[in-house]
């Protein structure tokens, strides 16, 4: 699967956390926009090279670049569709 240009979910397939994160994103996502894998799948592990093994969070790769733990989840909120997206968030 390519990568370029496309909004991938990468996750803790280990977290429960981070499973009802996906669980609710797939059914707010009625456009298919985005795509996920776990982080322990073989297709993670060759496109996240540049992470370190122990991440256990939540990656999210668009085509504005790649983001970790906090930043990718405000990232993934500002892609949703409306009436779920953020169009921007305040810096604290």
């Amino acid at each position: 699967m390519e990568t370029l240009g496309k909004y991938i979910i990468f996750f803790d397939g280990d977290c429960l956390i981070c499973n009802r994160f996906v669980q609710m994103l797939l059914k707010i996502d009625r456009k298919n926009k985005f795509h996920f894998s776990s982080l322990q799948s073989d297709f993670a592990l060759d496109r996240l090279i540049s992470l370190p093994k122990n991440t256990d969070s939540i990656v999210y790769l668009s085509p504005r670049g790649l983001y970790i733990k906090s930043e990718a989840i405000l990232n993934i909120c500002k892609d949703l569709s409306f009436p779920y997206r953020q169009k921007s968030l305040p810096l604290v």
